[in-house]
Parts: structure tokens; sequence; C-alpha cells
């Protein structure tokens, strides 16, 4: 293959007139140029016309084809057709009922390219149902690589990376052709066989549930009867000789393989075969005859949690083989009443610590407003000057009882001095301008503004702006609310920070009955997080001048049009004028056309926030690429200097040449052109000595228990290490059963500090999805940290006072932050660590020297916030709060 490989997109549909119509449209907004062909295995329907029309006028990038097949082959058959057909040196898979999302050609062969051993490259899927609505995000989750013994280890008899798949086309053209119905298994082993299989740790496709999916018929359990268990297990275990009969060909076929490969794909094959002989056991056999196979199955490391299952089996009768609605009754109470167990216990402990899980809970008892306590906000109002704040409020056709609470969570602000600025954008429902006009004549404040063109969001919220004359701003939706206290709020943290430029509070969500639920508490500003989401949002206050001096919202990115507007504002003032208020001051209402419930609902908002994001780092003199995910997120990925700086990187010795060799390997696969790679000892001052005379205008210190997950890391951290004011950068660290270990830092969270994520499973998304974004933290631990040579120099280095790394990194990345620049951790920048979890502990002369030095145990973390509870990692809230 080229260095550059190409793509086909292979559309493949039968009885998918529906959904076609959608994936091809999905294929055809690819971010790169590709070669799609849509074929259609002889449908009985309308798919083969559908397809036709949805390509039709189309003049685009892409080189497109629309087929069908003379005959129905079956999806095996099909695709080995297609792949004498295709050019494209990577065959980009996708089922005519499933989308996939713009950004999914470009990452698939950016790591086909970064890999050049690889065979088959999947991802994450999102599960959407009909209408195209996430049902559940990031499933099917896999290690980002897959290989043979991963596999029978795990047992993975199901499909591995399924309808995410990207293959090369040499393992349907270069192997015998594939017999069966179902392919994805297939092609995973030969992957594993012939080469690397990898997992991308993102969703790239949208995977349709329905009905008709072949996984969903394959291993069907709609009903609990003995003759669907029978139909179940036959078609299964046929398709488990189909698996292991492919593999033993593509065995044969190539002899050049080196021999433990095929050694390992032989037992994959006998995993196969192994499986479909018990499941053929129990359903043809006499009891005596299942004991051979199903103690082979327990001997098996894979095999046997489902042998020691099927062997329950021996002392039933066969008619009650299927009937698992009895047993999913008793087991279901079984684990209600131990679920109940262990959440009284969390709960219980939970209390002890100052912490709760109950949202409602903590909302009764430390956040809600009422006769007892409202005379002191009263009072709080009182002794402000009377500065207004303006309400500014777009209005098309919502709800008109929703309206009108809306309007009444502003006048019963305990904060008088407010001006409501309402621009109707021609409601075309006469409730609407009734109520409207009504309030606009029972309070003065209340001002109303009727548009005679429609001109969406921005036009609206603009015209709006026009009206106002106080010195601040704030926005709410024409159907949120406000809690009595928000703008009290805001006039108190304009009082204490008089230079402020925006402000931004927390916020929750709350249903159709005004249920508050789904807080979100914020970290102080965070620039690097902010690319990701906007985490200003609700509830934004502005300084009036600056809305006026970006121009107000921009007409063209309806949907995204306040992260617009927060990116262009934050460009204009210093970090320290953006301030975070850490209290839930605004409730965003939950409803089926509300952004709320999804951005899959408007997906016009991810490209709006996409574009934004992209002019954002143009004016900051920034390049890079921005990718969308359709939960509502962002991620950057900044582009290397052009002239790429020298590197040194300093693996600390683990005592263990294997450890430290397969760390040096790892380091120069990644074919980094400017590279000073040293070995030093594990220690502060042996660290420090070795770049006394070093070179590199980057410094990276890593461990050598640590083996990067991709040979793009170092480049990635160039990248982003190289840009303005940065400190240090830190990765994702986790040990062999993908748990997080590392490197990132919460200070005064669950002990003196924390790892951020520790404990967590490495592919998680954590808290508000921060486990997956890059963002700003106060401090990063030993394990692999990239830094500024000058920045390190200017620190002095590492205080070798210190008696492990994990004390010597804390202490220079904490004195770093205290100049101002910021550290970032990167989790896309993954480890895995040959080591335990508490191998990067600091013992507890470090701790006390920390605490002597930078009296941790009094900070409140920038990066965390006040309203979770700090006694554990579990982001449960905090009783009380520290506010």
């Amino acid at each position: 293959m080229s260095d550059n490989p190409t793509a086909t997109i292979l559309v493949i549909a039968y009885k998918m007139e529906a959904m076609i119509g959608d994936a091809i449209r999905s294929a055809l907004a690819q971010t790169i140029p590709c070669e799609i062909i849509v074929s259609d295995d002889c449908s009985p329907d309308g798919t083969l016309a559908a397809a036709r029309k949805a390509v039709e006028g189309y003049n685009g990038p892409h080189r497109v084809t629309v087929r069908s097949t003379p005959r129905n082959l079956g999806l095996c058959a099909h695709l080995t057709e297609l792949a004498g057909i295709a050019t494209g040196d990577v065959l980009v898979f996708q089922a005519g009922d499933d989308v996939s999302y713009p950004q999914r050609v470009h990452r698939l062969l950016a790591t086909f390219t970064a890999h050049p051993d690889a065979q088959v490259v999947g991802s994450l899927v999102d599960d959407i149902d009909v209408r195209g609505k996430p049902i559940k995000n990031a499933t099917r989750g896999t290690p980002y690589e897959v290989d043979q013994a991963w596999l029978l280890r795990r047992g993975k008899l199901a499909a591995v990376l399924g309808a995410s798949m990207a293959v090369r086309r040499t393992l349907l053209t270069d192997f015998p052709p594939m017999e069966g119905k179902v392919e994805d298994n297939m092609l995973t082993l030969r992957g594993a066989l012939a080469g690397r299989c990898f997992c991308l740790q993102q969703s790239l496709l949208g995977y349709r549930r329905h009905d008709a999916n072949l996984g969903d018929w394959v291993f069907d359990r709609s009903a609990n009867d003995a003759a669907t268990y029978e139909r179940r297990n036959r078609r299964v275990l046929a398709m488990y000789r189909e698996i292991a009969a492919d593999q033993r060909k593509c065995i044969a076929a190539r002899p050049d393989l080196p021999d433990a490969k095929r050694a390992l794909g032989a037992q994959l094959a006998d995993m196969y075969s192994l499986e479909a002989d018990m499941r053929e056991a129990v359903l043809d056999q006499p009891r005596h005859r299942w004991i051979a196979p199903l103690w082979r199955g327990l001997m098996h490391p894979g095999l046997r949690r489902k042998s020691a299952e099927r062997a329950v089996k021996l002392v039933l009768p066969r008619s009650a083989f299927g009937q698992s609605a009895m047993a999913e009754r008793a087991g279901g109470r079984l684990k209600d009443w131990n679920r109940r167990r262990l959440d009284a216990r969390r709960i219980r402990l939970a209390d002890q610590r100052g912490e709760g899980a109950d949202y409602a809970q903590w909302v009764a008892q430390f956040d809600t407003i009422h006769d007892g306590n409202r005379a002191s906000f009263v009072a709080r109002a009182n002794k402000l000057p009377p500065m207004p704040i303006a309400v500014v409020m777009p209005v098309y056709n919502p709800s008109p009882k929703w309206l009108a609470e809306a309007i009444d969570s502003v006048i019963a602000q305990v904060y008088p001095h407010w001006e409501l600025c309402i621009a109707d954008d021609v409601s075309t429902d006469p409730d609407v301008i009734a109520t409207l006009d009504a309030y606009a004549q029972r309070d003065p404040r209340i001002r109303v503004v009727h548009r005679t063109v429609n001109g969406h969001i921005s036009a609206a919220s603009n015209t709006g702006l026009e009206i106002v004359t106080a010195p601040w701003i704030t926005l709410l939706d024409h159907d949120d609310l406000l809690p009595e206290h928000a703008l009290l709020c805001v006039a108190e943290a304009v009082a204490r920070h008089p230079d402020a430029g925006v402000i931004y509070s927390d916020e929750d969500k709350c249903d159709e009955a005004n249920r508050r639920r789904e807080a979100f508490f914020k970290p102080d500003w965070n620039p690097d997080l902010a690319r990701s989401y906007n985490m200003v949002s609700h509830f934004g206050a502005y300084r009036t001048s600056l809305l006026r001096e970006i121009g107000g919202f921009r007409v063209g990115y309806e949907g995204a049009q306040d992260y617009d507007l927060m990116l262009r504002c934050v460009d204009r003032i210093a970090p320290t004028q953006v301030i975070h208020i850490p209290h839930v001051l605004y409730h965003w209402r939950i409803h089926e056309a509300s952004t709320a419930a999804g951005n899959a609902v408007k997906p016009y908002a991810l490209e709006a926030g996409r574009r934004a994001i992209l002019e954002h780092l143009e004016r900051n003199g920034l390049s890079g690429d921005v990718q969308s995910h359709p939960t509502g997120h962002y991620l950057v990925e900044y582009a290397p200097p052009a002239q790429l700086p020298r590197v040194t990187v300093v693996i600390a010795d683990p005592g263990e040449a294997a450890l430290r060799d397969a760390c040096r390997d790892a380091v120069q696969r990644t074919g980094y052109p400017s590279l000073d790679l040293r070995t030093a000892d594990a220690a502060p001052a042996a660290l420090n000595a070795a770049v006394q005379d070093a070179a590199g205008e980057l410094l990276v210190f890593i461990d050598g228990r640590c083996v990067p997950e991709d040979d793009t890391w170092l480049l990635r951290a160039v990248a982003w290490a190289s840009r303005p004011n940065v400190g240090a950068l830190g990765g994702k660290l986790f040990d062999s059963e993908r748990h997080v270990i590392g490197n990132g830092v919460l200070i005064n969270v669950d002990g003196v500090w924390s790892a951020m994520d520790g404990g967590a499973r490495a592919d998680g998304d954590g808290y508000a999805g921060r486990a997956k974004l890059p963002q700003n933290l106060s401090a990063l631990m030993h394990g692999l940290v990239i830094v500024p040579r000058k920045v390190f120099i200017d620190a002095g280095g590492f205080d070798a006072a210190y008696a492990t790394l994990t004390g010597a990194m804390l202490d220079l990345t904490l004195r770093i932050g205290k100049t101002g620049l910021r550290h970032t951790w990167l989790p896309s920048l993954r480890m895995l660590v040959a080591a335990p979890g508490n191998a990067f502990d600091a013992n507890d002369a470090d701790r006390r020297k920390l605490e002597t030095t930078h009296t941790l145990s009094t900070v409140q973390d920038a990066a965390y916030n006040p309203n979770l509870g700090n006694k554990s990692k579990r982001y449960w809230y905090a009783h009380p709060p520290r506010v």
C-alpha cells in the first residue's frame, strides 16, 4: 500500500429503502475525497431506487457508483464481489441503515497511515434509533489494539469491531473467498492473523437499532421458549463453524506468515469450533456426551464462564432450555436487592464523608430558596449598587406555558434592577403573541420587539441586544428558567470583579414537571476545555460594551451561536476577566425539540460549533483540525510547527532491561526526525543531569514502564506543547486492567492530591465527558510529561530533595503553574504502564514536603468545583458545598 492510502466506502444494503438515503448522505459528507460504491443486494423493495434518488444531481469531490447485484448473494459473497470492483486501498464498510460521521474516513485512513501493518481499524459507535436520535453513546468499546492473544484470553466470539470496521482490501483479495452469513468476525481474525487491529477510542458511526438488524436476528432473544432457543443456537453454532473454517483456510493459504501468528490463529479457530461443539452437544447429544466439550471449555480461559453457565443445564430438563423468564425474574429480584444494599452502603459511607449521590436531596438541602431564607437574599441585593442587568430572550413559537414560566422566573428575581429584552421572531402562535404583550403591559421592565421577518435565533438575539440599556447582558432561552438569585449572583460577581468581561455559572436541567436533574458543575475558566464544548453556555453574562464591540451574534452560526459568541468574546479579554460563579443559576428545559435532550435533534449545531472553533484558532494564530461528536463535544487536533523542534526524550530507567527496551523501541517507532533519546536513573537529580546539556527545545520525561498506545503520540504531543503559554503537557496512564492510574492531577480531592479519573476505565467518558477531553489542570504527576526546555530551566528543574519522581513532578508543575503558564492534560496521549496502580505514589516524606511548600490541603482546585464532594473521586455532591 502507498504511504497515503485511498479509501472506498462500501454502502451495503438489503431491504433498507427507508434509511439508505441517510446512509448515502453521510458518506457524501466525508471530509476527504473517496470512492463510494452503493451496492444493493437485489432487494425486493425500493432500496435501489431510493439510493439512486439520494445521489441524483451530486457533483461533489467523491466518485460515486450505485449498483445492484443480479441476484441476492448474501453478505460475505457480496463483499467478496465488491472487493474485486473497488479501487481503494482501504475498504470502509457502512451498512445501508447506519450513519458515518463526517470525519470517519479521515480518522481511519490516518490510523492506517500511522500503522503500516494495520489490517483492520474500527471505532466506538453510537447506538441510534430509526430517527437518528442517540440511544447510547460510545458503545461496543474494545481496547485500542486487539490482537490474537486478547481474543483468546477474553473468549471474544461476538463481533469485536463489527459495523465500524475498515479493512485493507488485501484481506479479501489475498485470502480465500469468505463463505457464510456474517463477515465481521472472519475479517477481525484475518486482520489479527495478517497484522494488527485497532479500535479508535471515539465514535465515528451511528449504528441504527431496529427490528431488522442482522446481529439481532442471529442472536434473537425475542422469545423465551425452547423453539427460539434451538433456532438461535443452531444459527450461532453454524456461524462459529464458518468462522473457524475461514480461519483455517486463511492459515493454509498464507504459509509466509510468522509461525507464532499461525499458531495463535489455529487456537482461535479451535476456540470457535469448541464453542460450536458445546452448543451442538447441548442441543443434540445425551448428557454424558456433554462432559468432554464442557470440560475442554472450562479449561479454556476465554470460554470458562460460558462453559460454567452451560454446565448448569446438566441438571435441567431440555424443555426448560430457553425458558429464561422465571430465572430472569429471580435473578432480577436478586440483582435489585443487591443493588439497593450496595446503594444504601454507598450513601451511608458518603454521608459520613460529607458527600451525597442524590441530586434531588442536595437541591432540597442546599440549593432551594424558600420563605425561611429568602429575606437573606433580598438583604444581599439591597446592599449592592443599583446596576441594571439585561436579560435578552429571543422567542419563536415556544409553549405558551413554558414561556410564561420563563418570564415569571425573571420577575421573581430578588435582585430588582433588571430589564427583560424580548425579540419575537415572527411567532405564528397567537397565544405566544398575546402572552408577550400581556407581560409587557404588566411590568415596564419588560420590553418586547415584534420582528417583521423571521431571521432565526442569531438575528432575533441581535434585535434583543439593540434595545438593551444595561451595562451587563445575560441570555435566557424562551422555555428555560432562572432561580430567584441568578441576577443577584451576577451583580455580586461584577462588584467583586469590576474588570470582568464574561461571567458564567453552573447549570442543571429541568423536565416538563420542573424537576431538576443532571447538574453540570463546571471548573473555573479552562481554555483548553472551552475548545471542546461551550463551558460558559448557561448561565452566561457579558459586558454589553464587549458584545457590541464584537458585533453581537453572527448569522450563519445558528445552533452554536452562543458558543461562537463566547469564543469571540474571550479572544478580546484576558483569561482573568472570565469569572466563574460556582452556583446553579440556570435550569435548562428538557423536551423533545431542545438540545438539552441531545445534540442529534439539531445536527446543524455541531457543524456551526466546529466552524466557530476553527475561526477562534485562526484568530489566536493556531492551526489545526476540529472534529465534532454527536454528543456535542469537539476535539482539536493542532498542526505541528512547520519546522519541527528538536525533542529530547529522557526515559526514567525502571531497573528492568526488558521494560526499558520496550519503552525505547516505542519512542523510536515514532519516527520523529529531530529526536535526542536518553536514559537516566529514576531520580530527580539524575533527570536534571540528563537534560543539562540537552539540545531539545522540548523535554519529554517518560517512565520506562510506559508503552505508548500508538506511534503518533510524540508528534501530537509536540503540536500541543508548541503552543504559546504552555507550562507542561501530560497524558493518560493506565494499567493492564485498563484502569487509569495517572497522570493528570486534582488537588485536594480524595486526599491531598489524586489522579484525574483515577481508578476509572481508561475508555470511559468520566464526569461531563472530561475523561476524554483535553483540559487545563493545576498539576501533573510522573509518567509522561512534556515541558518546554526554557520553562524547565526557568523553574530551576526538579527539586532533588524529593525522593520520588511523582513528588518532584508535582512540585515542578505546581511551581510552573504559579508563573501563569497553563498545564494541559491530553487524555488521547495514552500509555499502558507495566506496573501496579500505586507505582506512581509519592512517599510520606514527599507528601509532607509538598504540603509544607504548597499547602495543598487548603487549595480549592480551579479544575474542580466546590459543589462536588472532595472526599472521593465519584463526583458526588458536597454536603455541604464548599462555597
